[in-house]
């Protein structure tokens, strides 16, 4: 029974010294503008999506257990003549994973991650809340990653498997709720909206770095 116990305590400190901690995340950032004139005036449109999800992690192996805690803003102005208005959308995204990582040479490999995640966040225009955001979502999303020396890697992603809900309530009214979902391969971040302006959980491209300790 003492060899048994033994070999279970050197088993549980042989992983926990080969183990490490890492921090990370993932970022992407876009931007465009629309403009239409007519013989009165001129409509002109500027919108920027930013996700920003940082990530803590513990590596086992090819095994990542961690979690992404983050968000995701749009903002938007709109100018028709000498009338202007600002829209601004915030989305938080809690996200635990458990990530899988396959090395088919010492500096590359392929992963894939399942990953479930809540978000919830609000859009406002000025200081007026007119919708309230609040999504899950659940899945398998693959990606790539680069190894630069034992402790700097880069990873991109695009797209996920699974299953997204959002629902959209307008608290100016009667509390009116949409619920959208989503069901099989998403391939962007942004398909949750019905307007296609917000990012509620990332499943489109993103760029992502990690640093192991």
């Amino acid at each position: 029974m003492k060899k048994l116990l033994l070999l279970v305590l050197f088993g549980a400190f042989a992983t926990a010294v080969s183990a490490q901690f890492l921090i990370g995340g993932h970022f992407n950032i876009t931007s465009f503008k629309d403009e239409e004139k007519t013989d009165v005036s001129i409509r002109e449109s500027n919108t920027t999506r930013l996700t920003l999800l940082p990530r803590l992690a513990y590596a086992s192996g090819n095994l990542w257990y961690g979690v992404d805690a983050g968000v995701n803003t749009v903002k938007s102005k709109y100018t028709q003549g000498i009338i202007t208005s600002e829209t601004r959308t915030a989305i938080t995204t809690i996200a635990p994973f458990i990530r899988y990582i396959k090395r088919p040479v010492a500096n590359f490999g392929l992963w894939i991650e399942g990953q479930a995640g809540a978000s919830f966040g609000n859009e406002k225009t000025g200081r007026i809340k007119t919708i309230e955001y609040s999504g899950f979502n659940v899945g398998l999303r693959p990606g790539v990653i680069f190894f630069i020396g034992d402790h700097l890697s880069f990873e991109a992603s695009f797209g996920s498997l699974g299953y997204s809900s959002l629902t959209i309530t307008k608290p100016s009214s009667t509390q009116q709720k949409d619920t959208f979902t989503q069901l099989g391969l998403i391939l962007n971040g942004n398909a949750l909206s019905p307007d296609n302006t917000i990012a509620g959980f990332s499943s489109g491209f993103l760029f992502g770095a990690n640093w192991l300790f």
